[in-house]
């Protein structure tokens, strides 16, 4: 077997010391002065711009179905092309995207989206690539480490962060701190690739809740944590930063995400295949949009504390005129947020959900 590249053997030991492998091997400590400290400092750069900063490891979470694979697909692409993602310049530079759950999965959805773009495979050239084998990170760390030196890759996807941890306790802080200086040392290769570690939350997380499911460590060990969320019903998901987040503070960030056909691929009976993706949501719909879901939860607080009130009442606590609010008791009711009573309307298990998410 042919001996490490210098940097990797070094970032090899460097992780073994971190958890506790071996006993760290460092030089004297010493006080620098507030100039030496400060002047070590260089100016950040972004895989993308004002969010995603280079040498940093995010975890991006969100329950399954809420788009975490479509939105970081599309935002792979757009790295590994140098275009715009969701109105936010990106630094092009080659990307890697570990499929170690479902790499089937990852095909169809790559096809589809290509196809939307109307792009094929081949113009994404050795920009974009793929790792599609299921494997441990504490098993394969160092040649993971490697692959992403030589390849030298400025974004690097792990898909998902359940499908490559070694945990044999979620819940355990030793093992997914452990775990985590796994992902951060990824940081630490020459390229000093962002890595983006997809994360399912726990069952019942909701929006403002959202954060990588197990052990509170993990997430004290990355540099942020972005929140994938749907409303319930909606297909327009949002990527936004949660408490967690070493970076400039920036607007939520839209998507559509639409079920369309894989290109050409068919199944064994020659059904055209469908698969979901995410699209940037058209910029002259989004203030609208969200005019209309902030106005909509007034209307559910007020069914809260009011259930027996009358249109003309909640017009009045609501500042909107009848006819929108006659519109939006439909809205909320045919989504099953509200129902109706004898005396006016009562909140429902899922509207008592999208409050407590806000």
């Amino acid at each position: 077997m042919a001996a490490e590249p210098d940097a990797i053997a070094q970032a090899r030991a460097s992780v073994e010391a971190l958890v506790g492998r071996n006993k760290p091997k460092t030089d004297a400590l010493r006080a620098i002065d507030t100039a030496e400290f400060v002047a070590s400092l260089s100016a950040p750069s972004y895989a993308l711009d004002g969010v995603l900063i280079r040498g940093y490891c995010f975890a991006f979470t969100g329950h399954s179905g809420h788009g975490k694979t479509a939105v970081t697909l599309t935002l792979a692409i757009a790295v590994a092309l140098g275009t715009p993602f969701a109105g936010r310049e990106t630094e092009q530079a080659r990307v890697l995207y570990v499929a170690g759950e479902n790499p089937d999965d990852v095909r169809l959805r790559v096809l589809a989206l290509l196809d939307q773009l109307g792009l094929d495979a081949e113009d994404l050239g050795d920009s974009l690539m793929f790792v599609d084998s299921s494997f441990t990170l504490a098993d394969r760390h160092a040649e993971l480490m490697q692959l992403i030196e030589a390849g030298d890759f400025g974004l690097v996807v792990l898909d998902t962060d359940q499908a490559l941890s070694s945990d044999a306790d979620e819940n355990s802080n030793a093992e997914r701190v452990e775990h985590a200086k796994r992902v951060r040392m990824l940081t630490k290769t020459k390229p000093r690739p962002t890595i983006i570690d997809l994360c399912p939350p726990p069952a019942s997380a909701a929006r403002n809740a959202l954060r990588p499911r197990g052990g509170s460590a993990f997430l004290a060990e990355i540099d942020g944590n972005l929140g994938v969320w749907i409303d319930e019903g909606d297909t327009r998901a949002e990527l936004f930063r949660t408490t967690k987040f070493r970076g400039p503070m920036f607007d939520p960030l839209a998507f559509d995400i639409k079920v369309v056909e894989g290109g050409s691929l068919a199944d064994s009976k020659g059904r055209r295949m469908t698969a979901a993706i995410a699209v940037p949501a058209d910029e002259s719909n989004l203030q609208a949009d969200e005019a209309a879901r902030a106005r909509r939860l007034a209307l559910l607080a007020d069914v809260s504390l009011h259930p027996n009130a009358s249109v003309r009442e909640r017009t009045g606590r609501t500042g909107v005129s009848r006819a929108t609010v006659q519109r939006d008791i439909r809205y909320l009711a045919g989504k099953g947020a509200i129902a109706e009573t004898l005396g006016g309307h009562e909140i429902m298990a899922k509207g008592k959900k999208w409050l407590a998410a806000t």
